[in-house]
C-alpha cells in the first residue's frame, strides 16, 4: 500500500461537542497539560465509520517487500556455511579459524534479525493505530457522562494507555534495532575495519564521508577495486538513510534512545477545531520534535508549543518512518546481495577485516555471573533422554554444525581458548 492510499485509508476521529466554553487545548496520558474554563459536555458523536470498516494497515504487507529482499541476502550467507570447516567457506584464511565461525554466525544472525525488526514494527503500528481508534470509541460512549471524559477513565482506560504507550515505545524500538541490524550487516559484508559486534551508523558514515584519516581506518586501501565497491555499496545505502524528510533517521535513533536510556518525554494529544460551528473537534497524538531534549529543556527552548512537538499525528510520523525503514532496507539488502555475489567469486578481492573480531569470546565480553532468581527447572532432558540434549530446527542444526558446537566438538573450543588466539 502507497503512502497516498495509506492516507485515505487511514480513519480520522472528529468528536463533535456542544460546551460553553473552551476546552483543553491538549492532554497528556499522565497529566492534564492546559485547561481553561469549565467546559460541559452535553453530545458527543464520532464522525468516523463503526470499527469494523476501518482499514488497518497489513503488518505481513506492510514490510514484505524489505523482509523478501534481506531474506534472500541471509539465504546466501546461509548457504555458504562450511559444516566441516565452521563459518563461511569462502573466509578461511582470512581470520583464524575460530574467529571465522564467531564472525560469520554474528553476521549470518544479525542480517537475518533485520526483517524480524521490521515485522515486529509493523505488528507495533499496528497495535497503535488498534488502541487509539479503541479510545476514541471509548470517549465516543462516555464522554456525555460528566464535565470532562479524560475525568472519568477508569483501570481499562488507563490499561489502553499503557498499551498506546508501549505500542509506541515497541515501535521505535524494534525500529531502532533494525537500524542497527542493517548497519551490521554493512559492516560485514562490506569488511569495514572495525567491530562487527558494535557496529553503528557512525562507522558507516565515517567511512563514506569522514575525513581522510577516518575512511582510510576503516576501508580497503584507497584506488584499490575493493575499496571502490565499498563507496558504492556504502552510498547507494546512506543515499535512501539521508533522502527527504531531512533528519528521519537521527530522529528514529533519538527517539529510541530517549525510550530505552533515558526518562521519557510527554506524549502530548492534542484537541481543536475542525468546525466551531458544528462543534467538530479533531483528535491527535503528538510527539517530540528533539526526543534528545527533555520535557523542561524542550519547554525552555521553545517559544510555541509547535517548537516542541512534531505537527502530524503519531500514527503518521510511525507510518513515515517505517516506510523510510522498507525503502532503506531494500536497497541495503540489494546491495549487498551483489557486493556478497561479487566477494565469494573473488574471496581476495576484499579480505575480511580482522578488526571485526580481535579476540576471542569470552575474554573478550566480561560475563555477568547472574544465575537467576533461585528457581530451577531441569533444562535438555525429555521423557526418554539419558543425556543432555535439545531438539532445533534443521537451519538452526545446520548453523550449530557450522559454529562448532555440537557433540564431539568440546576439545576443539577448549584448545582455541587455552591458544588464547
Amino acid at each position: 500500500m502507497s503512502t497516498a492510499e495509506w492516507n485515505d485509508a487511514r480513519t480520522v476521529h472528529e468528536i463533535a461537542v456542544r460546551q460553553s466554553s473552551t476546552l483543553p487545548c491538549f492532554h497528556c496520558h499522565k497529566q492534564l497539560l492546559q485547561h481553561r474554563g469549565g467546559a460541559v459536555v452535553s453530545e458527543v458523536r464520532l464522525s468516523a465509520p463503526s470499527s469494523q470498516d476501518v482499514l488497518m494497515p497489513d503488518p505481513h504487507a506492510r514490510v514484505a517487500a524489505a523482509v523478501t529482499v534481506v531474506g534472500r541476502l541471509h539465504q546466501l550467507m546461509f548457504d555458504d556455511l562450511d559444516n566441516t570447516r565452521g563459518g563461511f567457506g569462502w573466509w578461511h584464511g582470512h581470520l583464524g579459524q575460530a574467529h571465522t565461525i564467531f564472525a560469520s554466525d554474528y553476521l549470518l544472525q544479525i542480517t537475518g534479525q533485520i526483517g524480524s525488526c521490521l515485522r515486529t514494527a509493523a505488528w507495533h503500528e499496528l497495535e497503535f493505530r488498534e488502541q487509539v481508534f479503541a479510545d476514541t470509541e471509548w470517549y465516543r460512549r462516555n464522554a456525555t457522562s460528566g464535565p470532562s471524559p479524560i475525568a472519568e477513565r477508569g483501570p481499562a482506560e488507563r490499561r489502553r494507555e499503557h498499551r498506546i504507550d508501549a505500542a509506541v515505545a515497541g515501535f521505535f524500538t524494534s525500529c531502532g534495532s533494525a537500524l542497527d541490524a542493517i548497519a551490521g550487516a554493512a559492516i560485514g559484508v562490506l569488511s569495514l575495519r572495525t567491530d562487527l559486534v558494535t557496529a553503528s551508523w557512525g562507522s558507516m558514515k565515517k567511512a563514506c564521508s569522514g575525513t581522510d584519516k577516518e575512511r582510510d581506518k576503516l576501508l580497503a586501501p584507497a584506488g584499490t577495486e575493493a575499496q571502490e565497491m565499498q563507496e558504492k555499496a556504502l552510498r547507494a545505502i546512506l543515499d535512501v538513510a539521508e533522502q527527504d524528510p531531512h533528519g528521519w533517521l537521527p530522529w528514529t535513533l533519538s527517539m529510541r534512545n530517549t525510550l530505552v536510556h533515558r526518562a521519557h518525554r510527554f506524549t502530548v494529544h492534542h484537541l481543536h477545531w475542525t468546525d466551531r460551528r458544528r462543534n467538530q473537534l479533531a483528535h491527535t497524538v503528538h510527539l517530540p520534535r528533539d526526543p534528545q531534549l527533555t520535557d523542561i529543556e524542550a519547554f525552555a527552548i521553545g517559544t510555541k508549543v509547535h517548537d516542541m512537538l512534531l505537527p502530524e499525528h503519531a500514527g503518521d510520523t510511525m507510518a513515515g518512518v517505517l516506510d523510510q525503514l522498507v525503502a532503506l532496507a531494500s536497497t541495503a539488502g540489494a546491495e549487498l546481495e551483489a557486493v556478497w555475489q561479487r566477494r565469494r567469486g573473488q574471496p581476495d578481492l576484499l579480505r575480511q577485516a580482522t578488526e571485526q573480531w580481535p579476540e576471542l569470546y569470552p575474554r573478550k565480553r566480561d560475563l555477568s555471573g547472574f544465575a537467576g532468581f533461585g528457581g530451577t527447572t531441569e533444562l535438555g532432558k525429555g521423557p526418554s533422554a539419558s543425556e543432555d540434549s535439545m531438539h532445533v530446527s534443521p537451519q538452526a542444526g545446520r548453523r550449530f554444525a557450522a559454529a562448532r558446537i555440537l557433540d564431539g566438538n568440546q576439545a576443539f573450543w577448549q584448545a582455541q581458548f587455552t591458544k588464547g588466539t
